[in-house]
Parts: C-alpha cells; structure tokens; sequence
C-alpha cells in the first residue's frame, strides 16, 4: 500500500489592519465596533502566536475572540485558526476535526464553511483514516460540485475508496529530527557585519564557498539583492561558517554564538538564523533562563525541560526556515557570552535526556513561579495534555513572584482596556466570574456604567492591569481595585523558582521533573 503521510501545513500569517478614522456612533454600535476591533485583533494575535510557537496561548486567543464577537465571519475563522493548530501543533486529529465540523454546521452560510468541510476530509486522508474521510469528501462534492477544491477532493475520494479495505497503518513513532537547533536572531534589517577570529567562509547552495574573508564580512541589500563586502551575491540565501563563533552587535551589544549563521534575503531585508548543535544552543539558554548560582540538580531539570521543549519545536516547525526564537518568546538563548560552568555541567550532564510521553517528546512549558498552585491547560487554555496537571505547589510559595500585592485604580484599568481595544468607561466593579481549582479567576465580571462585560482574565484584565498571573483574589478599594496573588507567567508546568526550592531541599532533577511533569518519562533520545 502507498504510504499517504502528507503534512497538513495551513500556514497562519499575520495579518496587519490599518486603524480606521471611524465617525460618530451611538454608544451601542461602538460597543459593537470595539469587540469587533478586539476580536480581529485576538484573531492576529493568535496567529502571531503560533509563529512563535506559543500554541496554547493562541488558541485562548482564537477562544478570546470567539467569546469577544458575535460577527459570524470572525467566529468561523476563530475556529478555522484553532482547528489548524490543534491538528499542525498539537498533533490533536479529532478535536481539529471537531472544529472545523462546528464550522460547516453552525456558519453554513460562510464562505469558511467550505474550506472547513475541505479540510475535515483531507486531515482524515493525511492520517490513512479513509473510512473517516469519505463522508466528508463525500458531502463536499455534493454541497460544491465546482468547488476551489472539488478536483482535489475528487481524487482524494478516489483514494480513499481504493484503499478502505487495506489494513490502517501501524501507529506512526516519533522521528528524531537532525541535532541543530534553527535560532531566529534577527529580522528586518539591511546590514550586517559578522566576525569571527580566523577565516570566515560563506556558502550558497554548493559545497564550495562563493566569498570568503579573514575576521569580518559586512552583509547588506540593496534593490532587493543580497551583497557581501558589496559584492552581489546571486543568492536570497548564505551561510556564513567558521572555526570559531561568530558574533555580531545588536543594539550596540556585542554578542557571540556557536555554529553557523544563516543570512535570509527577504521582502528587501536581512534575517539572521543562528544554526547550532541542540546541546551548545542549551548551553545559551540554561543560565539564561535560570541563574547559573542555583543549585545544579535545578539546573540539570532545566537542561532537560528546556531540550524537551526545543525538541518539540523542532519536530513541528519544518515548514518554517526556524524553530525557535532567542527570546522569551521562545527560551531566552543568549549564546556564548551567556555561558557559565555550572549550567555547561548540567547540559553536559543530561546530555539526550528528554521528557517524553507515549515515546514522543511532550510540550514541556514551563513557567517563572507557580505561585502556590501550578495552572491545568485544560482550565487555562481549554486543551488537555495529560502530563501537565494542577496541584498544590508548596515548593513556590515561599521562592520570589510567590506572592504578590498589586493596587490598580479604576482610571488606570480603564486606560489599559482601552489600550487593547476594551471601551469600558465608569467601572463600578470587577468581580471573578469563573474561577478553576487552583484559585485562578479564568473569567472575571467588570460591571460599569451603562452595563457588564464576562472577560477572559489573561488575555484582558491581567494585560490592562499589568499583572503577572491570573491566581489572585480581588478587594475593591474605594475607586481602586487590590489585587492579592502569586505567580509570574501562566503557571503550566515546571515552577522555575519551585525547582531551585525543591533542589535545595535535597531533590534530583529527575524528581523535579517528575513532581511537575507527572506521567511523563525521563528518556535518553541520543
């Protein structure tokens, strides 16, 4: 039987929209207009999201957008933009499919309906599910006989009718992706000076190398055309090797990296890509994610959290030209000059050891400080992954950001709304409205002048009051608002602060690990 493993790769690009010079509207259209504006833009903001690998953040975003608007339109691509990710990112096939089905039945009328009827059908071909995928080919074909996609579907159809009888295929295993990590450093620019000590040699598509220069290359463009010490080069595309780490400034910071740099010519710009052994990316990234001081057993657990989660990047991000980024968008990844002893040692140390469920790599989030009580993905962001849990962390309580005191006046929470596109005026109360079992208000009630609003907490009023977690209790003030919590970030996974605690107390990594990844395995990949 032919092997059908093609890649559903709906790739989600950000879309820009212009502000709009609108007129006088009475006060309910701009209510209107303003979840409109907020939607579309949680709608952009999860795309962005996905771009940097931050998938469950991005889909409480789609689901933002969806409990945020009641334009029809918008809603059915709130749910297009999450079917994409749950079955591209999270390798979810059902819940992707149950997506995309409430779109064809809840917005038949939308143009999205047909995409998402599409789709259904070709996400269960990709994955061999042919008795799956014929009734929705099937009920393409016959709601859109001269479809975009009937010609498509038509052979789609024919496949899967050929191969029903076969035997399904053995569950696909989790494929090892080659060792080097893909680091977006830079984008936007137009120039470039590398160095490194000793001969830089610069390649296009061959083994031989087109330019070459002792310490220093400058890279620029101009008219579209990429130029090494301002010789043309008849490429969008270089890499720069050297003996030794090659480092540029940013911002008037010099900074120094292991491995190859990968110059991109796009849209008439430079994009830098630092492409590095995995183990030396990590030696970048532990001490900047976790003081190189702290006690090595919490060292060695971020070593592996942090393999864990670039891993998994890498094996879902082979349709871009990088897999992470160098900043806390991603892990922080500061290169050479970030590297300590210590934090080398715990790489070193751990080298090839990855946590793993089911034998593949998990999604290993992790968080600054769980408070007092880490954060279920199903109550956050609406997705369950079995390894990542809620439960009382009595290791954070005590570490910093483990408890907090903040006072926002109205004004100031009203200005913050309005800066994300909520026209909210006159508060008179903010209230929890839907609170999970470790304390964290998902939903909070704002009551003001002229009515109410249900909100999601993290990606409105934590962000329009500056907070660093939603595990809080609220107390009105007179015209302000007293915040009482802990917690910095969105508490999945492993607390970094309960880590260093735990490590104190006598813990081994693997303990670590294992209290904040529960069900996952420590496995040796290499």
């Amino acid at each position: 039987m032919e092997a059908y493993t093609i890649r559903i790769t709906f790739i989600l690009h950000l879309i820009f929209l212009p502000f709009l010079n609108l007129p006088a509207f009475a006060a309910d259209d701009r209510a209107d207009i303003d979840d409109t504006y907020f939607a579309r833009w949680s709608i952009n903001n999860g795309k962005y999201l996905v771009d940097i690998g931050k998938y469950l953040e991005a889909i409480e975003a789609f689901q933002t957008a969806i409990e945020t608007t009641d334009k029809p339109h918008l809603k059915a691509e709130a749910h297009l933009q999450m079917a994409s990710v749950l079955s591209v990112f999270l390798d979810k096939i059902d819940e992707a499919a149950k997506e995309y089905e409430l779109i064809f039945k809840e917005f038949p009328a939308d143009p999205l309906a047909e995409t998402a009827l599409y789709r259904t059908g070709f996400l269960y071909f990709s994955q061999s599910r042919f008795k799956d995928a014929i009734p929705y080919l099937e009920s393409y074909l016959k709601k859109y006989p001269k479809g975009r996609f009937s010609g498509t579907v038509q052979f789609l159809l024919k496949e899967s009718r050929k191969n029903l009888k076969l035997p399904p295929p053995p569950p696909s295993t989790f494929e090892l992706p080659p060792l080097f990590v893909r680091v977006k450093l830079l984008k936007d620019i137009n120039s470039i000076s590398i160095t490194s000590q000793g001969l830089i040699s610069v390649y296009g598509f061959g083994d031989n190398p087109i330019e070459q220069a002792n310490e220093k290359i400058n890279f620029s463009v101009k008219d579209n055309v990429l130029y090494a010490d301002e010789k043309p080069l008849n490429t969008k595309e270089i890499t720069a090797k050297a003996k030794n780490p090659i480092g540029f400034a940013r911002s008037g910071k010099p900074l120094l990296y292991r491995g190859d740099m990968r110059i991109l010519l796009k849209d008439n710009k430079i994009e830098v890509i630092n492409y590095v052994n995995i183990e030396e990316y990590l030696y970048g990234v532990v001490p900047s994610e976790s003081p190189s001081s702290w006690h090595i057993e919490a060292l060695k657990a971020q070593a592996i959290a942090a393999r864990t989660y670039v891993l998994y990047q890498m094996a879902h991000s082979k349709e871009r030209d990088y897999d992470v980024m160098d900043d806390e968008r991603s892990q922080v990844y500061g290169g050479v000059k970030a590297e300590k002893a210590s934090s080398t040692n715990a790489v070193n140390a751990t080298m090839g050891q990855v946590l793993a469920y089911e034998g593949r790599p998990i999604y290993a989030m992790f968080t600054a400080s769980s408070g007092w009580h880490t954060a279920d993905p199903k109550d956050i962001f609406n997705q369950q992954l079995p390894y990542l849990q809620g439960f009382s962390d009595e290791y954070s309580k005590g570490e910093r950001h483990g408890q907090w005191i903040v006072k926002k006046d109205r004004i100031e929470i009203e200005k913050g709304l309005k800066a994300i596109g909520i026209n909210i005026s006159g508060i008179t109360d903010i209230k929890p409205e839907v609170v999970d079992k470790s304390g964290r208000i998902i939903k909070v009630l704002i009551s003001y002048e002229g009515g109410s609003k249900v909100l999601r907490t993290r990606t409105t009023l934590r962000r329009a009051a500056d907070m660093m977690e939603i595990l809080f209790g609220i107390e009105k003030d007179n015209d302000a608002y007293i915040f009482k919590g802990g917690g910095f970030g969105h508490g999945v996974g492993m607390s970094q602060w309960g880590a260093k605690d735990m490590a104190e107390k006598g813990k081994t990594a693997e303990e670590i690990l294992s209290f904040y990844y529960r069900g996952a395995e420590l496995k040796k990949m290499w």
